[in-house]
């Protein structure tokens, strides 16, 4: 299964950029959020930009972004229309790659049960484009560090509760304990 993944992923990496959708930016502020690439897309009048996912490692937002493009034939424009542009304050430089995902962890969907699984395993390691987390909770997903390590999430639950967090409903509140 390993070697299997490994020759897909070493064919995709020697695949040229005109095969590629994907376009890597380097150079962001680690602040900048996917709405800033979508509006910097939007202002570079780019109209082929299908997905845009900020670059994690360990849950911490890397400098980098992701932009997939609706079609591999863009991925060149859309480069040359991405280079040296600012965000932030900082000129990012852009350029065509291949996210590079953990061998057995794809971007798939999983369930509240199958993610909190998962972190039990300790597979979610919060790497990677979206730090592998599903594309619908892009820009809600919060990391909490620092607390006591005997805390349930139960107990976070009871704190959380004083709090009013916007656009949160009761089916769609989730906390995971991950072990960083």
């Amino acid at each position: 299964m390993a070697s299997s993944v490994a020759n897909v992923a070493r064919l995709v990496n020697n695949l040229g950029p005109e095969t590629r959708p994907w376009v890597m930016l380097r150079g962001l502020p680690r602040t900048a959020l996917p709405t800033d690439i979508r509006r910097l897309c939007a202002q570079a009048n780019l109209s082929n930009v299908a997905k845009v996912e900020i670059d994690y490692s360990g849950y911490h937002p890397t400098g980098r972004a992701w932009v997939t493009t609706t079609a591999p034939e863009h991925t060149l424009s859309t480069v040359t229309a991405l280079k040296r542009r600012m965000v932030g304050g900082m000129i990012i430089r852009a350029h065509p790659s291949t996210p590079n995902l953990p061998f057995g962890l794809s971007m798939r969907g999983r369930g509240k049960q199958g993610r909190a699984e998962a972190a039990e395993r300790g597979i979610l390691r919060g790497d990677g484009p979206s730090a592998n987390l599903p594309s619908s909770s892009s820009g809600r997903t919060v990391v909490i560090s620092g607390l006591p390590g005997m805390m349930t999430t139960d107990a976070l639950k009871t704190w959380l509760k004083s709090f009013k967090f916007a656009g949160s409903t009761a089916e769609e509140k989730e906390i995971i304990k991950v072990e960083l």
